[in-house]
């Protein structure tokens, strides 16, 4: 009985390990895709739609995604996000405490042959943008709660990325 239960809370961990991680493949089909095909995308992996805004002019909308939010208080497992700036341009944000997600996105993107194009310390942070032809990486690390760190993962594309602040 003992090892059903220790069996059924592993399974049940890997589940929920397995909706919530998305890969730099996922992060970059996303970005490519209209907003209907990402929630269908996004339900059918556990994911729950949290929230969405827009400028008057519609020039930029923001929808956003949980995994695993905590009905009590605003926590999440993980978030998501996409800022649609025009019809083809957007960013998707990736939020989460999972030091094996960030690793395998890391380490996709080094595969890729995307490089290091800005590496910088600020406070309670480091960020470094890994350039791709078309999109760059930016990962954000910045400590978390209970020794934990959170990776704040954006896929931005790169006439977009030009354009930004570093």
């Amino acid at each position: 009985m003992k090892k059903l239960l220790i069996n059924t809370v592993f399974f049940l961990v890997s589940l929920n390990s397995i909706g919530q991680s998305l890969s730099l493949d996922n992060l970059i089909n996303i970005q490519k895709k209209e907003v209907e095909e990402v929630n269908d995308f996004l339900i059918n992996k556990g994911w729950k739609f949290n929230s969405s805004n827009s400028s008057e002019d519609e020039f930029m909308r923001r929808v956003g995604w949980a995994f695993g939010k905590n009905s009590y208080n605003d926590n999440a497992i993980a978030w998501l996000s996409i800022m649609y700036l025009d019809k083809t341009a957007s960013i998707v944000r990736y939020l989460t405490w999972n030091k094996n997600v960030y690793s395998s996105i890391k380490s996709k993107a080094l595969e890729y042959k995307m490089n290091v194009i800005n590496s910088n310390v600020k406070s309670n942070s480091i960020r470094t943008d890994y350039g791709g032809k078309n999109y760059v990486l930016s990962i954000i690390i910045e400590p978390g709660e209970h020794n934990s760190s959170k990776y704040d993962i954006a896929i931005i594309p790169r006439e977009v990325y030009n354009k930004l602040p570093k």
